[in-house]
Protein backbone atom coordinates (compact mmCIF):
# COMPACT_ATOMS: atom_id res chain seq x y z
CA UNK A 1 0.00 0.00 0.00
CA UNK A 2 1.49 3.38 -1.05
CA UNK A 3 1.71 6.46 1.17
CA UNK A 4 -1.36 8.00 -0.44
CA UNK A 5 -3.45 4.97 0.39
CA UNK A 6 -2.17 4.90 3.99
CA UNK A 7 -3.45 8.37 4.77
CA UNK A 8 -7.09 7.36 5.26
CA UNK A 9 -6.60 4.51 7.79
CA UNK A 10 -4.03 6.60 9.70
CA UNK A 11 -6.48 9.50 9.86
CA UNK A 12 -9.16 7.14 11.15
CA UNK A 13 -6.86 5.83 13.91
CA UNK A 14 -5.87 9.36 14.95
CA UNK A 15 -9.49 10.50 14.98
CA UNK A 16 -10.46 7.47 17.07
CA UNK A 17 -7.69 8.24 19.54
CA UNK A 18 -8.92 11.79 20.07
CA UNK A 19 -12.54 10.62 20.41
CA UNK A 20 -11.46 8.15 23.10
CA UNK A 21 -9.59 10.88 24.98
CA UNK A 22 -12.63 13.15 24.76
CA UNK A 23 -14.91 10.41 26.15
CA UNK A 24 -12.54 9.82 29.07
CA UNK A 25 -12.34 13.54 29.87
CA UNK A 26 -16.11 13.96 29.71
CA UNK A 27 -16.51 10.96 31.99
CA UNK A 28 -14.07 12.40 34.49
CA UNK A 29 -15.85 15.77 34.43
CA UNK A 30 -19.24 14.11 34.84
CA UNK A 31 -17.96 12.06 37.77
CA UNK A 32 -16.55 15.16 39.43
CA UNK A 33 -19.78 17.08 38.86
CA UNK A 34 -21.78 14.12 40.21
CA UNK A 35 -19.65 13.97 43.38
CA UNK A 36 -19.88 17.71 43.89
CA UNK A 37 -23.64 17.73 43.49
CA UNK A 38 -23.88 14.90 46.03
CA UNK A 39 -22.82 17.35 48.75
CA UNK A 40 -26.17 19.00 48.98
CA UNK A 41 -28.02 21.23 51.38
CA UNK A 42 -31.54 20.47 52.51
CA UNK A 43 -34.23 23.06 53.09
CA UNK A 44 -34.61 22.63 56.82
CA UNK A 45 -34.16 20.41 59.82
CA UNK A 46 -36.82 17.71 60.36
CA UNK A 47 -39.38 18.68 63.01
CA UNK A 48 -37.78 16.62 65.74
CA UNK A 49 -38.63 16.93 69.43
CA UNK A 50 -36.72 19.77 71.09
CA UNK A 51 -33.96 18.61 73.40
CA UNK A 52 -34.88 18.96 77.08
CA UNK A 53 -33.74 17.87 80.52
CA UNK A 54 -35.86 14.74 80.01
CA UNK A 55 -33.36 13.53 77.42
CA UNK A 56 -30.30 11.41 78.19
CA UNK A 57 -27.46 13.91 77.99
CA UNK A 58 -23.71 13.70 78.43
CA UNK A 59 -21.95 17.04 78.50
CA UNK A 60 -23.35 20.56 78.54
CA UNK A 61 -26.18 21.69 76.29
CA UNK A 62 -24.25 24.93 75.83
CA UNK A 63 -21.57 22.97 73.95
CA UNK A 64 -20.51 24.02 70.46
CA UNK A 65 -21.86 20.78 69.01
CA UNK A 66 -24.75 18.70 70.34
CA UNK A 67 -24.60 15.22 68.82
CA UNK A 68 -28.15 13.87 68.83
CA UNK A 69 -28.02 10.14 68.18
CA UNK A 70 -30.91 7.80 67.36
CA UNK A 71 -29.74 4.28 68.09
CA UNK A 72 -30.78 0.63 68.27
CA UNK A 73 -29.22 -1.42 71.08
CA UNK A 74 -28.93 -4.50 68.85
CA UNK A 75 -27.43 -2.71 65.86
CA UNK A 76 -23.87 -3.94 65.23
CA UNK A 77 -22.82 -0.63 63.66
CA UNK A 78 -24.32 1.24 66.63
CA UNK A 79 -22.28 -0.97 68.97
CA UNK A 80 -19.06 0.18 67.30
CA UNK A 81 -20.19 3.78 67.02
CA UNK A 82 -21.05 3.79 70.72
CA UNK A 83 -17.36 3.28 71.48
CA UNK A 84 -16.55 6.23 69.24
CA UNK A 85 -19.08 8.45 70.99
CA UNK A 86 -17.71 7.58 74.43
CA UNK A 87 -14.21 8.49 73.23
CA UNK A 88 -15.54 11.71 71.71
CA UNK A 89 -17.10 12.78 74.99
CA UNK A 90 -13.91 11.90 76.85
CA UNK A 91 -11.94 14.12 74.46
CA UNK A 92 -14.31 17.01 73.84
CA UNK A 93 -17.03 16.90 76.50
CA UNK A 94 -14.99 18.35 79.34
CA UNK A 95 -13.80 21.13 77.03
CA UNK A 96 -17.38 22.21 76.39
CA UNK A 97 -17.02 21.44 72.71
CA UNK A 98 -19.39 18.47 72.41
CA UNK A 99 -22.49 17.11 74.14
CA UNK A 100 -24.20 13.80 73.40
CA UNK A 101 -27.94 13.17 73.45
CA UNK A 102 -29.14 9.57 73.10
CA UNK A 103 -32.58 8.58 71.80
CA UNK A 104 -33.94 5.12 71.04
CA UNK A 105 -34.75 3.95 67.54
CA UNK A 106 -35.32 0.18 67.96
CA UNK A 107 -35.95 -1.34 64.53
CA UNK A 108 -38.04 -4.31 65.59
CA UNK A 109 -38.28 -5.75 62.10
CA UNK A 110 -34.55 -6.44 62.31
CA UNK A 111 -33.91 -6.60 66.05
CA UNK A 112 -36.86 -7.89 68.03
CA UNK A 113 -34.94 -7.63 71.34
CA UNK A 114 -33.90 -4.00 71.01
CA UNK A 115 -37.09 -2.43 72.36
CA UNK A 116 -37.05 -4.63 75.48
CA UNK A 117 -33.42 -3.67 76.09
CA UNK A 118 -34.27 0.02 75.63
CA UNK A 119 -37.09 -0.25 78.16
CA UNK A 120 -34.78 -1.99 80.66
CA UNK A 121 -32.20 0.80 80.30
CA UNK A 122 -34.93 3.37 80.85
CA UNK A 123 -35.98 1.55 84.01
CA UNK A 124 -32.43 1.73 85.34
CA UNK A 125 -32.40 5.47 84.72
CA UNK A 126 -35.80 6.03 86.30
CA UNK A 127 -35.09 3.97 89.40
CA UNK A 128 -31.37 4.53 90.07
CA UNK A 129 -30.65 7.85 88.34
CA UNK A 130 -29.59 9.16 84.91
CA UNK A 131 -26.02 7.87 85.15
CA UNK A 132 -27.32 4.32 85.51
CA UNK A 133 -29.06 4.58 82.16
CA UNK A 134 -25.68 5.15 80.55
CA UNK A 135 -24.12 2.34 82.60
CA UNK A 136 -26.72 -0.11 81.34
CA UNK A 137 -26.48 0.78 77.65
CA UNK A 138 -22.68 0.66 77.93
CA UNK A 139 -22.95 -2.87 79.31
CA UNK A 140 -25.52 -3.97 76.75
CA UNK A 141 -23.32 -2.78 73.88
CA UNK A 142 -20.28 -4.42 75.49
CA UNK A 143 -22.00 -7.80 75.88
CA UNK A 144 -24.23 -8.12 72.82
CA UNK A 145 -22.58 -9.34 69.62
CA UNK A 146 -25.11 -7.19 67.78
CA UNK A 147 -27.69 -8.18 65.18
CA UNK A 148 -30.19 -9.32 67.83
CA UNK A 149 -27.61 -11.55 69.46
CA UNK A 150 -28.02 -10.71 73.15
CA UNK A 151 -29.39 -13.50 75.35
CA UNK A 152 -32.31 -11.71 77.04
CA UNK A 153 -31.85 -13.95 80.07
CA UNK A 154 -28.78 -11.81 80.78
CA UNK A 155 -30.73 -8.55 80.72
CA UNK A 156 -31.92 -8.57 84.38
CA UNK A 157 -28.39 -9.20 85.66
CA UNK A 158 -27.10 -6.35 83.49
CA UNK A 159 -29.64 -3.96 84.99
CA UNK A 160 -29.26 -5.25 88.57
CA UNK A 161 -25.57 -4.25 88.52
CA UNK A 162 -26.77 -0.64 88.35
CA UNK A 163 -28.27 -0.92 91.83
CA UNK A 164 -31.84 -1.70 90.78
CA UNK A 165 -33.60 -4.46 92.71
CA UNK A 166 -35.20 -7.33 90.85
CA UNK A 167 -38.65 -6.43 92.21
CA UNK A 168 -38.32 -2.79 91.17
CA UNK A 169 -37.17 -3.80 87.69
CA UNK A 170 -40.08 -6.23 87.25
CA UNK A 171 -42.64 -3.60 88.24
CA UNK A 172 -41.05 -1.00 85.98
CA UNK A 173 -40.90 -3.30 82.96
CA UNK A 174 -44.55 -4.29 83.46
CA UNK A 175 -45.70 -0.66 83.53
CA UNK A 176 -46.55 1.65 80.66
CA UNK A 177 -44.27 4.57 81.48
CA UNK A 178 -41.05 3.18 79.99
CA UNK A 179 -42.95 1.83 77.01
CA UNK A 180 -44.22 5.36 76.30
CA UNK A 181 -40.72 6.81 76.66
CA UNK A 182 -39.22 4.38 74.15
CA UNK A 183 -42.17 4.72 71.77
CA UNK A 184 -41.92 8.53 71.88
CA UNK A 185 -38.24 8.28 70.98
CA UNK A 186 -39.06 5.83 68.21
CA UNK A 187 -41.69 8.12 66.71
CA UNK A 188 -39.28 11.04 66.90
CA UNK A 189 -36.70 8.87 65.16
CA UNK A 190 -39.12 8.24 62.30
CA UNK A 191 -39.43 12.00 61.87
CA UNK A 192 -35.66 12.43 62.03
CA UNK A 193 -35.10 9.75 59.36
CA UNK A 194 -38.08 10.85 57.27
CA UNK A 195 -39.77 7.47 57.82
CA UNK A 196 -36.76 5.55 56.53
CA UNK A 197 -35.34 4.36 59.85
CA UNK A 198 -31.72 3.35 59.91
CA UNK A 199 -29.26 3.40 62.77
CA UNK A 200 -27.19 5.03 63.98
CA UNK A 201 -28.75 8.24 62.73
CA UNK A 202 -27.15 11.46 63.91
CA UNK A 203 -28.12 15.10 63.86
CA UNK A 204 -25.34 17.41 64.94
CA UNK A 205 -26.83 20.66 66.21
CA UNK A 206 -24.40 23.57 66.09
CA UNK A 207 -24.23 26.43 68.55
CA UNK A 208 -22.91 28.75 65.84
CA UNK A 209 -23.51 28.93 62.12
CA UNK A 210 -20.77 27.23 60.10
CA UNK A 211 -18.04 29.62 59.01
CA UNK A 212 -17.12 29.70 55.33
CA UNK A 213 -13.83 27.95 56.19
CA UNK A 214 -15.69 25.23 58.07
CA UNK A 215 -18.14 24.75 55.22
CA UNK A 216 -15.34 24.44 52.65
CA UNK A 217 -13.48 21.93 54.77
CA UNK A 218 -16.56 19.80 55.40
CA UNK A 219 -17.54 19.88 51.74
CA UNK A 220 -14.11 18.61 50.73
CA UNK A 221 -14.44 15.76 53.25
CA UNK A 222 -17.97 14.89 52.12
CA UNK A 223 -16.82 14.36 48.52
CA UNK A 224 -15.40 10.99 49.55
CA UNK A 225 -18.82 9.72 50.73
CA UNK A 226 -21.16 7.70 48.53
CA UNK A 227 -24.03 9.06 50.61
CA UNK A 228 -22.64 12.28 52.08
CA UNK A 229 -23.93 14.02 55.20
CA UNK A 230 -26.23 16.97 54.67
CA UNK A 231 -25.77 20.51 55.91
CA UNK A 232 -29.05 22.34 56.53
CA UNK A 233 -29.66 25.60 54.71
CA UNK A 234 -29.22 27.65 57.87
CA UNK A 235 -25.82 25.93 58.30
CA UNK A 236 -26.55 25.18 61.94
CA UNK A 237 -27.02 21.42 61.69
CA UNK A 238 -25.45 18.43 59.96
CA UNK A 239 -27.39 15.23 59.32
CA UNK A 240 -25.35 12.03 59.20
CA UNK A 241 -26.71 8.58 58.45
CA UNK A 242 -24.61 5.65 59.63
CA UNK A 243 -21.71 5.22 62.01
CA UNK A 244 -18.42 7.05 61.67
CA UNK A 245 -14.97 5.89 62.83
CA UNK A 246 -13.28 7.81 65.61
CA UNK A 247 -10.72 9.53 63.36
CA UNK A 248 -13.42 10.82 61.03
CA UNK A 249 -15.54 12.14 63.91
CA UNK A 250 -12.50 14.08 65.12
CA UNK A 251 -11.95 15.42 61.61
CA UNK A 252 -15.59 16.57 61.42
CA UNK A 253 -15.43 18.26 64.82
CA UNK A 254 -12.22 20.11 64.08
CA UNK A 255 -13.66 21.25 60.71
CA UNK A 256 -16.88 22.49 62.33
CA UNK A 257 -14.93 24.50 64.91
CA UNK A 258 -12.93 26.37 62.24
CA UNK A 259 -13.41 30.13 62.39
Amino acid sequence: MDKENLRIPIAIVIAGFFVAIAVILVGMMSSKQSNTSAVKFQSNLPSIRPISDKDHIKGSLSADIIMLEYSDLECAVCKKFHETMNKTIDSYGKLGKVAWVFRHLPISELHSKARTEAEAAECAGMIAGPDKFWDVINRIYAITPGDNGLDLNLLPSIVLTSGVTEDALSKCMAGNEVKKIVENDYQDGLIATENLPGTPHNIWLLKNRLSSNAEKKLTSIFLSFNYPPQITNDKKAIIISGGLPNDLVKLFIEAILLK
